[in-house]
């Protein structure tokens, strides 16, 4: 089966930048919400484990980082949103030039999440980034054909938007860098953001 990206006139047609503008808004309009409901079941979730656990170890895992979540709530719904929101103007010309998964990489590595408990987490979320990709590849493939037209029309690469899984999946994982979770609490809260967050993303692109 053959994709054809098609061009239709339309009056009153948007500058490419605008356009480019209200695909990142609706974005973040669907994903943080999606996060913001992901945390409050977080609660739950923990909470459940830490209570059938096995040993000491792990439960004082699973409630240390519900508690920790509880008060860093707002604190990673910021910095996600921030991950997705347009780069500083002296970023944007390099990073229009990356692939996401050299941008992913640039920013994880950024954060130092290269120790070794961390590898598995980068794996996990490279895993799950691309599950997503290949479940949405046509939704995805039209999506980046249209961006690559719009950006031939906008004077700058200035509104390029992060639709893609990994750049999510890397948003969300720069979001959550700062807390102290243990490495199986982490992997965790990650396989629960594939399921309530990232596969959000392919309505996103239809």
């Amino acid at each position: 089966m053959s994709v054809k990206v098609v061009d239709h006139p339309s009056r009153g047609r948007l500058p490419a930048a605008a356009l480019l503008a209200r695909g990142r808004d609706l974005l973040l309009h669907r994903l943080a919400p999606r996060l913001e409901d992901l945390l409050n079941a977080l609660d739950d979730d923990l909470f459940a484990r830490a209570e059938a656990a096995r040993t000491d170890r792990a439960q004082r895992a699973f409630f240390d980082a519900m508690r920790l979540l509880r008060l860093e709530r707002e604190p990673i719904l910021t910095r996600f949103t921030e991950e997705l929101d347009a780069p500083p103007e002296e970023e944007r010309a390099a990073q229009a030039r990356e692939t996401p998964e050299s941008a992913f990489e640039k920013r994880v590595d950024a954060l130092a999440l290269l120790v070794d408990d961390a590898l598995e987490e980068r794996l996990a979320v490279t895993t799950m980034s691309q599950r997503v990709e290949r479940d949405c590849e046509l939704r995805l493939t039209l999506l980046r054909a249209r961006i690559a037209h719009l950006l031939e029309q906008a004077p700058s690469p200035v509104a390029c938007v992060p639709f893609e899984p990994r750049t999510v999946a890397g948003a969300f994982a720069c979001a959550v860098t700062p807390l102290d979770l243990d490495p199986e609490v982490r992997l965790v809260v990650f396989k629960r953001f594939e399921r309530a967050v990232l596969l959000e993303v392919a309505d996103v692109y239809e």
